[in-house]
């Protein structure tokens, strides 16, 4: 009887060490392979980057014409603002999202709740690179904050988990040793 008892105790210690592991690894998992995207159909495109005003914004060449591009959902610290001096990360963001779309051709996602236009005029828009949402990206990995101006948009919640993670990560603009840990407050 008692070698039976401890071969049942033996066996849950194993079954609880083998759940404990399958937990961390299924969370390193997701750590590692975030949800995937699929551009929307919706999506208009391709079209040439002309270049990165800053890290939130781009001139695309759309039907031969220059449209200025603000991407919505985020926002990068300035670099190009009137009468406001470069910020701390702003031009590792502008940097960045050069990267990220540099040589390759953009699809632009349009949302309703949002509007065609900002208040300068900007057209706003999610911007693809196959696959790859940048705004996503930007926000992800601590290039930029989630930024919701007036209303809820399309991935407003996907957004705010990405800051959520890259600010408990201390990726980027959330580090304590980039700018003493001011460059960016969220909201």
């Amino acid at each position: 009887m008692r070698r039976l008892v401890t071969i049942i105790v033996i066996i849950v210690l194993l079954l609880a060490g083998w759940a404990a592991v399958q937990a961390v690894q299924g969370a390193r998992q997701t750590e590692i392979l975030p949800t995937v995207l699929t551009r929307p159909a919706s999506a208009h495109g391709p079209y040439t980057v002309r270049d990165v005003v800053d890290g939130d914004t781009l001139h695309v060449l759309v039907d031969h014409a220059v449209a200025t591009v603000r991407l919505i959902g985020i926002d990068t610290p300035e670099t190009k603002k009137p009468d406001t001096p470069v910020q701390c990360y702003g031009p590792e963001a502008s940097a960045r999202t050069k990267q990220l779309v540099d040589g390759h051709q953009v699809w632009l996602e349009e949302d309703a709740s949002q509007g065609l236009l900002d208040k300068y005029g900007r057209s706003l828009a999610y911007v693809w690179v196959d696959q790859i949402l940048i705004n996503d990206v930007l926000i992800r990995d601590g290039y930029a904050r989630e930024y919701t101006y007036d209303t809820t948009y399309t991935y407003q919640a996907r957004f705010r988990a990405e800051q959520t993670a890259a600010q408990a990560a201390r990726r980027g603009l959330w580090s304590p040793s980039i700018c003493s840990g001011t460059a960016m407050t969220s909201r």
